[in-house]
Order: C-alpha cells, then sequence, then structure tokens
C-alpha cells in the first residue's frame, strides 16, 4: 500500500501523494485536511511520511488496501 500511495516512488508520502491519492478515487479533500492527515503519521516534523512512520502507524490500525487507508484517513480528520 505504501508504494502505491507514494507516486513519485522517493520513498516518502508528501501532502500532495495524499491529495491525488484521495482524488483518484473520486475524493476531494483540502489541502488542510491532507495536512492534517499527514500530521496524524508524521514523527519527525518532515512533512512527509516515511516506511517506518508509515509501519509503526498501521501495526495499531492494520488496514487492508488503499481505499481503506484512505477511508480511515478522511474519517479522522
Amino acid at each position: 500500500m505504501f508504494h502505491s500511495l507514494d507516486r513519485n516512488q522517493d520513498g516518502h508520502i508528501d501532502v500532495s501523494e495524499i491529495q491525488q491519492s484521495f482524488r483518484a478515487l473520486g475524493i476531494s479533500i483540502s489541502l488542510e485536511q491532507a495536512e492534517k492527515i499527514l500530521h496524524s503519521m508524521d514523527r519527525d516534523g518532515t512533512m512527509t511520511i516515511d516506511w517506518q512512520e508509515w509501519r509503526d502507524h498501521f501495526l495499531l490500525h492494520s488496514l487492508e488496501n488503499v481505499e481503506d487507508v484512505l477511508y480511515f484517513w478522511k474519517h479522522s480528520t
């Protein structure tokens, strides 16, 4: 799932990739909503989510696919 959200495959998910992933599912979210999602997982303050942050977050919130992740994010902001 991480790699499908990391659109440019640089090893990090940023705010624009969060918005793009929602948009690909027909869901429009604001920059503010995308930033809230990012902040909920960004432990080191880089304004990106790396694999370790992703893994640590979803060890507590096990989800099956990208749609589940986006649904979880959308309803947690």
